[in-house]
């Protein structure tokens, strides 16, 4: 039987907590207090891998920000990295969703 190396590109979420003025702020914070080369990077079998690298030129382009004492996540928050800048990202309701789906229908 052939023998196979397959490279696994998963996504991750590190929860990481940092003190910050604002959730922009909070998110470069979080990404300078976290070593990901020391997270992923090994020459050491685990798990049945033969190895994991992270790529010191990759950068994070989304972010998830939640404030801690919101324990109903009114003010949890999603960031996508734009041209250098963190932009939040808008999130539609379902209904938001169905009316933007209908309008695009229509016009095709």
């Amino acid at each position: 039987m052939p023998k196979y190396y397959v490279h696994l590109y998963p996504s991750v979420r590190v929860k990481v907590e940092v003190e910050a003025e604002s959730q922009v702020e909070a998110i470069d914070k979080a990404i300078d207090k976290v070593d990901f080369h020391d997270l992923f990077d090994s020459n050491t079998p685990r798990l049945g891998c033969l190895y994991t690298e992270c790529d010191e030129n990759e950068e994070i382009g989304y972010a998830f920000v939640d404030e801690a004492d919101d324990n109903n996540y009114q003010n949890s928050r999603s960031y996508k990295l734009l041209n250098g800048q963190w932009e939040k990202e808008v999130i539609l309701s379902k209904e938001e969703q169905n009316e933007s789906h209908e309008k695009n229908e229509n016009k095709i």
